[in-house]
């Protein structure tokens, strides 16, 4: 899903003055203002998250919030360069303004290795086409990614205040799934029963997803963790000394919640 955003720096550059007509703030709802005042890092409070990742998996993610910038000078938007802490370059991020007036700013990466990186978003704004006027700097958003190994796990991209029906999950039994039973930990301090389904046979692959419903009230990367059990042994569990069920699998996937379109 992509939401309205904010023109790049970038996205400029591979543009003619001749062909492309510069899109002022007020398309992502600021005010353009007559003049071009100076504008100051303490003008503007950043916000920054931990996100989840699957190594191996892309994901798209709110990497934290901008409050206090109401209009910018006529003509400028925003841009910002994305450091994801993993030696794998930069990317571009995207701002959208949400109901409260916070702007969001989200990115889109895939992680190569387990692992926790810094991430950081340089924050400009950037003058329009063909003008000789200075790019000008708003601050600097940090975070964390929280790298996780993907086995089993799957990556999945859904909507705040919007119910969805997903797979959060594969494993492998040799038990059928009318003898097993999975819990959906979504991460937001609720859970969920989840439907077992088999999958066709692959040598070597896992024979079951799990789906699962759910409504996540707001934005955010949100780490859901699956169980399954089982009341009769697999030869892929091992069994818990505390209960009388089996453990048959465990589960972590990765929910970003995204704003509203």
């Amino acid at each position: 899903m992509r939401e309205a955003s904010f023109e790049s720096l970038e996205a400029r550059r591979l543009l003619s003055a001749a062909v492309a007509p510069a899109v002022g703030p007020s398309a992502a709802g600021l005010k353009p203002v007559s003049h071009s005042p100076a504008i100051t890092v303490s003008s503007a409070s950043f916000l920054g998250r931990a996100i989840n990742a699957e190594a191996g998996q892309e994901f798209r993610a709110v990497l934290g919030t901008i409050r206090g910038i109401k209009s910018l000078p006529s003509g400028y938007a925003l841009a910002g360069q994305i450091n994801w802490g993993d030696g794998a370059g930069t990317s571009l991020a995207e701002f959208v303004r949400q109901a409260d007036g916070t702007i969001a700013v989200l990115g889109d990466h895939t992680y190569a290795a387990v692992g926790t990186d810094d991430v950081t978003v340089a924050v400009t704004a950037v003058p329009p086409v063909g003008s000789l006027a200075a790019v000008r700097v708003i601050g600097t958003l940090r975070g964390k990614a929280n790298v996780i190994s993907s086995a089993g796990g799957v990556t999945v991209e859904e909507t705040a205040g919007a119910a969805f029906t997903a797979n959060v999950g594969f494993f492998s039994s040799a038990l059928s799934s009318l003898t097993m039973t999975a819990v959906i930990r979504w991460g937001d301090g609720t859970l969920s029963a989840g439907r077992i389904e088999a999958l066709p046979s692959a040598v070597g692959g896992p024979n079951f997803a799990v789906v699962g419903s759910h409504t996540y009230v707001g934005t955010g990367s949100y780490l859901v963790h699956v169980t399954v059990y089982s009341p009769r042994p697999s030869p892929v569990a091992r069994p818990t000394a505390a209960a009388a069920v089996m453990v048959v699998a465990q589960i972590d996937s990765v929910v970003d919640v995204l704003p509203q379109g």
